[in-house]
């Protein structure tokens, strides 16, 4: 439902795309396209949560692994809609907003990179299946 959902909330606006100027049609179907990336981050992190508690049920044994993956999306998501809100809010934003948001994408960058250093340390140390 909630890829259903990320496609028809993409289509609408990209359908009421010629109701705006020539002008604002690139910005406005920019955040349609962010917003459509951002909604199926979503959907991957909730279809990797599924498949851990369903993997969880049939073995009774979990992995870190799906967790890493599902933070590194996650701070995905975040660094996206930090974008967004940067994109669209352009030379009105405050010296301190903007501040903040450089920030936000240290820190998103910062767990992106300590999850991805993580996964590839722990590549051989364990095995689907195998409980952690």
């Amino acid at each position: 439902m909630a890829l259903i959902y990320t496609f028809w909330a993409f289509g609408v606006p990209i359908i009421e795309l010629r109701a705006f100027p020539m002008d604002q049609q690139p910005g406005h179907g920019a955040q349609a396209i962010i917003e459509f990336v951002s909604g199926l981050l979503l959907v991957l992190i909730i279809m990797e949560m599924l498949g851990t508690v369903i993997h969880y049920l049939q073995v009774h044994a979990t992995s870190l692994r799906p967790f890493l993956f599902i933070g590194i999306i996650s701070a995905t998501r975040s660094i996206l809609s930090i974008g967004a809100r940067l994109s669209v809010e352009g030379f009105n934003l405050k010296e301190t907003d903007f501040t903040h948001a450089m920030i936000e994408l240290g820190v998103s960058a910062a767990v992106i990179l300590a999850l991805g250093i993580t996964l590839k340390l722990l590549n051989g140390m364990f095995e689907d299946g195998e409980s952690n």
